[in-house]
């Protein structure tokens, strides 16, 4: 609802193609996929990252930004053809946190086609980099959160249960619910779960 009404009073302030404007529609882009409404999502950063590549070209981290929350939502709506080209234009991201993500995703993808091994070893990069980036602010920050739950679905995937236990006991039990999504901690909780009863044949 916030990131709504911060669309509508920078449009109102700036204009509708205004940097600032499509930068509020690129949090509000991240917002909807946090919901899981990866539709609305795509559509409003698709729109965005249309609007900012006429209007401000050379703003590189806007412009990734708005790539890395689309191709979230690509990932999410099973187009990961749609997805490929974006996560590889934002790795040129002048932003650290978004080419740490870019780079996250693009491992997992790497894990879909069948590369597991691979991905597994792309993962245990992103994470050690992502810990190296964010741990000295704070050990338990969302972005390591994420690369835990990554990794530990990777391991999983790959048949190897009790890795990716590990992993994933981790992000559920470091995750704080006042900044992590629900959906996240919902799906990390998941995965968790899939892991016990693979690894202990435990449903209890």
């Amino acid at each position: 609802h916030w990131l709504e009404q911060g669309v509508e009073l920078a449009r109102a302030e700036n204009g509708a193609d205004h940097p600032r404007t499509l930068e509020m529609r690129a949090y509000l882009c991240h917002g909807l996929n946090e919901l899981g409404d990866y539709d609305r999502a795509a559509g409003e950063c698709r729109d965005a990252l249309a609007r900012l590549k006429k209007i401000a070209p050379d703003d590189t981290v806007l412009l990734s930004r708005l790539q890395l929350y689309l191709s979230d939502a690509a990932i999410a709506l099973h187009h990961p053809d749609e997805a490929r080209p974006l996560l590889e234009a934002a790795l040129g991201s002048g932003d650290e946190e978004i080419k740490l993500a870019a780079k996250a995703s693009l491992s997992e993808l790497s894990g879909k086609h069948g590369d597991a091994t691979a991905a597994i070893a792309d993962h245990r990069e992103a994470l050690a980099e992502t810990i190296k980036v964010f741990a000295p602010f704070n050990p338990h920050h969302p972005n390591i959160i994420a690369e835990h739950h990554e990794l530990g679905k990777a391991l999983l995937e790959h048949g190897d249960a009790a890795a990716a236990l590990t992993e994933l006991t981790r992000a559920d039990e470091d995750a704080d619910p006042t900044e992590v999504s629900p959906l996240e901690l919902a799906q990390i909780r998941y995965a968790r779960a899939q892991a016990v009863i693979k690894a202990h044949g435990d449903p209890a």
